[in-house]
């Protein structure tokens, strides 16, 4: 079980076989118990095995048992305490009852990862599991989620009336070049122009390390996103 405090702290209680109360142990709790390290929590999400929380900035958090990546961080490694995903800009989410999980993004667009049974995830791949959020392709936006147990998820493509016009632009600084397009296209804004910052000392060849706009401010649906890029010096590193 899992509860949100008024100060948007997260309290936990009952099985911790799996880890899932969040508090570094497997010690089942008859009552409730912080989670650690986490504050500013807006949402909740209660799994089988696993537990979900978004954050007031939109980042999901995730803890618990790791099967099949059900918890999205990119590992199948099981977390006895919550630990920060790649997953941002998310308005809802859903950590199913078994190890399919789900997110609603501010841009309407549905994300999917883990368990792969049955084609849960929607994005017409064989893989058997993908601990990678990636967005299901979908004729419209949506604006709810709901996860079954490992082999089915519902949306609804009801938008608010009028539609959004605007969007909250994601931070792609410290990412990979490679994974800003699907970072941007999940909040429906695209990748503009590409610049090049030469790194001297090569410690970040190939991350973002500029974005116009900035993050967290307001872009039309569509508009271009520019990034600077660091690229490796003409000569030896250092």
């Amino acid at each position: 079980m899992l509860a949100r405090a008024t100060d948007g702290t997260v309290w936990a209680w009952g099985d911790n076989t799996f880890r899932q109360l969040g508090d570094g142990t497997t010690t089942s709790r008859a009552v409730p118990r912080q989670v650690t390290g986490l504050t500013g929590v807006r949402t909740v999400s209660a799994g089988y095995r696993h537990n979900l929380v978004v954050t007031q900035a939109g980042q999901v958090y995730a803890w618990g048992d790791n099967t099949s990546g059900r918890l999205g961080d990119g590992t199948t490694t099981t977390r006895r305490t919550p630990v920060a995903t790649p997953i941002i800009d998310v308005q809802q989410v859903d950590p199913g009852m078994g190890g399919t999980a789900a997110a609603l993004t501010t841009g309407f667009y549905v994300m999917t990862w883990g368990d792969n049974t049955g084609n849960a995830l929607g994005r017409n791949t064989a893989n058997a599991f993908d601990p990678i959020a990636r967005e299901v392709w979908a004729d419209m936006p949506s604006n709810s989620i709901s996860v079954g147990r490992s082999t089915g998820l519902a949306t609804s493509n009801l938008l608010p009336n009028p539609p959004p016009r605007w969007m909250s632009v994601p931070d792609v600084i410290g990412l990979p070049e490679d994974s800003v397009p699907a970072r941007l296209t999940a909040v429906r804004l695209r990748l503009g122009v590409r610049n090049i910052w030469v790194d001297r000392y090569c410690t970040k060849l190939g991350q973002v390390v500029g974005q116009s706009p900035s993050a967290h401010s307001s872009a039309a649906i569509d508009s271009e996103v520019d990034i600077t890029v660091a690229v490796p010096p003409a000569g030896p590193c250092p």
